[in-house]
Order: C-alpha cells, then sequence, then structure tokens
C-alpha cells in the first residue's frame, strides 16, 4: 500500500466548504495498491513499478493529484461543475505538509514498513517492475523461474489480490484472502514500444492483480 497525506490551508471564509474540509481534518489521503511475490526468505519483494509510482513522485506531483482529488470530492459533494470548483479552490487552497508512507500487508495481517530498493517505471517508461524490502527472516519465498523456458499455452496460475476483494459485499478480512485464476500462455515473445520483453497470457487479471505472481505449471 502506497500512500500520500495531503494537508491543507484554506484561506478563504467559505463556511460551507471550511466545514468541508474539516470533516477531512483538512487533508486529502491519495494511495495505491496491488499485489506482490516475496522471493527470498530475508524479505525481497517484487511487484509493478506502477503499484508504488506515488513513493516516486515529487511533492508538487503528489500536491497536484491530491488536489484534483478533493476538487472532485468538492464537486460532487456540492453537486457542482468540477470545473468551476478546480478555479476556485485554486485560489483559496494551498498545500503544507505531506507526509509518506509504504507499507506491506501480508496474507496473516501483519503490517510493515516497505523500502523500495529498485525501480523500473511503469509501462511507457520503463519496464514496470519495482523490488520492495521488508525487515525480517524466515519468510516464504517463491523460486523465479527462466522466462526462456516459457513456450505457447503452457499452463499457468495468477495469484493476487484483486479490487474485487474491496466490495462492500464482502467481509474487510477478504481483501487478505488471494485468488486464483487459470489460464494459458498466449505469446512468448512480445515487446513494449520500449524494447522491453513481454509475455502475454489469457488467465483473467483485474487491477488489484498487478504484481501478482504467474505460476507456471510443471
Amino acid at each position: 500500500m502506497d500512500y500520500a497525506i495531503v494537508k491543507w490551508d484554506f484561506v478563504d471564509d467559505n463556511p460551507a466548504v471550511s466545514n468541508y474540509l474539516q470533516q477531512m481534518n483538512n487533508q486529502t489521503i491519495i494511495g495505491g495498491s496491488g499485489s506482490g511475490a516475496i522471493i527470498s526468505s530475508n524479505g525481497y519483494i517484487v511487484t509493478n513499478a506502477h503499484v508504488v509510482e506515488f513513493s516516486k513522485m515529487d511533492d508538487e506531483q503528489i500536491a497536484y493529484a491530491a488536489f484534483k482529488q478533493m476538487v472532485q470530492g468538492i464537486a460532487d459533494y456540492f453537486q457542482v461543475d468540477v470545473n468551476a470548483a478546480y478555479d476556485y479552490m485554486i485560489d483559496y487552497t494551498q498545500y503544507v505538509d505531506i507526509k509518506r508512507g509504504l507499507k506491506v500487508i501480508l496474507p496473516g495481517g501483519d503490517v510493515l514498513d516497505g523500502e523500495i530498493k529498485s525501480y523500473g517505471a511503469p509501462i511507457n517508461e520503463g519496464k514496470d517492475v519495482a523490488v520492495l524490502k521488508i525487515e525480517g527472516k524466515n519468510f516464504p519465498a517463491l523460486k523465479l523461474g527462466n522466462s526462456d523456458d516459457v513456450q505457447n499455452q503452457d499452463n499457468i496460475w495468477v495469484i493476487g489480490y484483486p479490487a474485487a476483494a474491496d466490495s462492500d459485499l464482502l467481509s474487510p478480512d477478504s481483501s487478505l484472502v488471494s485468488s486464483m485464476n487459470t489460464g494459458h500462455i498466449s505469446a512468448a515473445s512480445k515487446k513494449t514500444e520500449q524494447g522491453s520483453p513481454v509475455i502475454q497470457i489469457d488467465a483473467a487479471a483485474t487491477h488489484g492483480n498487478s504484481g501478482g505472481t504467474v505460476i507456471k505449471a510443471l
């Protein structure tokens, strides 16, 4: 879970907007989450770079993303045009503090601080791969495979924590239960526009699966 908390200073005397912001503690929380795989017993984790991209943004980028989210919330709450809300808030609001966090939630529910050790920028910028580190030892780890051994129509399993786990129909602890889908390798030798090799699969995967594990059957 990659997030930032942006604190706002609102300088107009509009009581309605002031009350709205006070209900939010004058702050906006932005971030993202995804899946990953522990690849070593001492806590190295592989995921997608876009899962942790907020940690790589500078303060201005974070503040702008948070501002847009805040403006959309104000537009929805007061039922006004989002562009009008933007033009109004840009004149009377500025960020005064940004706090960042990167947390790794283990399947058992333990929450640990994460640190980015390597970052390969999201698709269209890089290879969209990040390596994180959590403190600890004796973690169960997956063995990395060799992509040269992958062939079309190989059987695979995709494991992750899809966004469907956040449904209001499910209990909160359901977000800690992984989902598994089966599929096949559709193409083993494609590339991105930047030339990075990619493997195409036909297994269903939703947004929360980003960074999740693809396991090839032996």
